[in-house]
């Protein structure tokens, strides 16, 4: 049997980019490993009037944390909400 190992993923806090990694993380946890993710938390104000992507990413981190990955808040910047935000039409 292997050793359990802590797992780490970083990613850009949209859908797109987290959604293979979230699908890995499971598999991995299955397996007894643990998870954890580096993330920018987006926290705009007003959340709920900004377009989908940006509430999305907001949510991202509580998601991920609801699945059993332990979360790590990387700082966040008006550039990081900038580009969340217009990935989906990249």
């Amino acid at each position: 049997m292997s050793a359990r190992r802590d797992i780490f993923f970083a990613a850009h806090p949209t859908v797109g980019h987290t959604s293979a990694l979230r699908a890995i993380a499971a598999q991995l946890r299955v397996r007894g490993h643990r998870t954890h993710f580096a993330l920018v938390h987006a926290r705009p104000p007003f959340a709920s009037r900004w377009p989908e992507p940006v509430r999305v990413a907001a949510s991202l981190p509580g998601a991920i944390a609801s699945e059993g990955a332990q979360v790590h808040a990387l700082p966040g910047s008006p550039a990081a909400l900038w580009h969340a935000a217009r990935l989906p039409r990249a």
